[in-house]
């Protein structure tokens, strides 16, 4: 087990925050390394269109509000990922840049679903836009939003489930028969959620407001759902894209990367940067490819990140996209996570790359990833980090310090070796009754900075 630092307190403000991570200076550029470093564009001109000058409103309004978020220490860029606010009930850009300066978050991954709802008509501020469904018409928003209501109570279950795991694995023994009773009541609402999910998707997709392959997928990674050929929390296969979505979108248009644009500048007005798209798939069209990975540049992207494929042709494939485009692949591990995991793809092309799961290495091998991340220090895009424990205590994903994993550990070395990759917080664990995501990634960010300013 790592080093660990005191449990904060979920009560603990923003304000309180800053405080007990003694703040670095401020500045949130990241920096890259060889041909790929300098892949994000710059952001341009002042902004003059309608959508350009809400945008760049709102981050004003937001950095007014609440203040120019911080999470660069000593060097180090912690950061993390959309998925990371899940449970929250607003999925829109807007909301998401929200989260992240109340947490106090200063980079992000942003999954492809929250960048596809931006360009499909919400706008800057509007609070909710289409929920992240790509081109939806007003009656499939209509028929999203009842679904959302229809599967609340279960959402809720599960979350009252995955609490009560939570605490009561705090209070017992692994292995114990009060772990056993509370995981069985997870995995029994975790199966009604998915259940009720396919029922009511069913019953769209047999009405007037069908969803198109786009938003099905959209609807899929809002929700954590494995995508055809692995998608997330899949191993890869053909590298997360569903077989129907082979052709170009009509959308994927010079004007949506226009409003992209603008949604960079909004971010980085309100003190976030993006660092990382999660937005392709090994089965994509060459057309869709391209322009995936324009827009993670537009958005000032050094890399696009999916699963790690088995598939060396998909690799190949999709290394030589990444050298085209002048912007990273970064392969993202679950269990199959291994010291020889990322072999394979670094061979193929020079701009293959890691987003090794720190957590999920733990849990998969009851060891660090430190020795993987020194194996190619300068092959890694970015990391994810969770606390998770190994496979004799159940591989839980738990509150930060109380796992196993050796965040403490992981950040210091990326400290202390100059590494210039930035680390996600990925919040997996129950957040706790009384709090939310935004307050339980505030307090990853309090860890990390306690753990890097020490």
């Amino acid at each position: 087990m790592s080093t660990n630092l005191p449990i904060l307190a979920s009560s603990v403000s923003r304000r309180q925050f800053i405080g007990a991570t003694a703040l670095a200076a401020a500045g949130t550029a990241l920096a890259g390394s060889s041909a790929f470093a300098a892949a994000a564009p710059a952001m341009g001109a002042a902004p003059t269109t309608p959508n350009a000058i809400a945008a760049s409103n709102y981050a004003k309004a937001l950095v007014e509000a609440y203040g120019r978020p911080n999470s660069k220490f000593n060097g180090v860029q912690v950061g993390t990922i959309t998925y990371s606010f899940r449970s929250m009930a607003n999925q829109s850009a807007e909301q998401i840049l929200k989260y992240c300066v109340i947490s106090g978050i200063s980079a992000i991954e942003m999954m492809g679903a929250v960048a596809d709802g931006y360009i499909s008509g919400a706008a800057a501020g509007g609070g909710g836009g289409r929920g992240g469904l790509p081109n939806a018409t007003p009656a499939q928003t209509d028929a999203f939003a009842a679904m959302t209501a229809a599967l609340t109570p279960l959402s809720n279950a599960l979350q009252v489930a995955r609490t009560n795991l939570s605490t009561v694995s705090l209070k017992n023994p692994a292995g114990s028969d009060a772990i056993r009773a509370a995981s069985a009541e997870v995995a029994k609402a975790d199966a009604a959620l998915a259940q009720a999910r396919m029922d009511q998707l069913a019953k769209i997709q047999n009405s007037a407001s069908k969803f198109s392959a786009e938003q099905l997928a959209a609807v899929g990674q809002a929700n954590g759902v494995p995508a055809a050929g692995g998608g997330r929390g899949g191993r890869g296969g053909a590298g997360g894209a569903p077989a129907e979505l082979t052709a170009p979108a009509p959308w994927m248009t010079p004007e949506n990367l226009t409003k992209l644009a603008d949604l960079r500048r909004m971010y980085n007005e309100a003190g976030v940067t993006v660092y990382a798209l999660k937005n392709v798939g090994g089965n994509q069209a060459d057309a869709t490819l391209d322009y995936r990975l324009q827009m993670a540049k537009t958005m000032g992207a050094t890399h696009d990140t999916l699963e790690l494929s088995e598939d060396p042709k998909v690799l190949e494939r999709l290394g030589a996209f990444g050298v085209k485009n002048g912007i990273r692949i970064g392969y993202h591990t679950h269990l199959q996570g291994r010291l020889d995991a990322f072999d394979e793809a670094l061979k193929l092309s020079p701009a293959n790359s890691l987003n090794v799961d720190t957590g999920h290495f733990w849990a998969a091998n009851g060891s660090s990833a430190i020795p993987l991340l020194k194996r190619f220090p300068d092959r890694v895009a970015s990391i994810h980090i969770k606390d998770r424990t190994g496979r004799a205590n159940g591989q839980q994903n738990l509150m930060w310090g109380t796992g196993e994993t050796d965040i403490v550990d992981i950040l210091r070395a990326i400290r202390d070796e100059k590494w210039s990759f930035p680390a996600s917080a990925e919040l997996e664990y129950t957040v706790p009754q009384g709090s939310n995501a935004v307050v339980e990634v505030g307090r990853c960010r309090a860890y990390a900075g306690m753990a890097l300013m020490t």
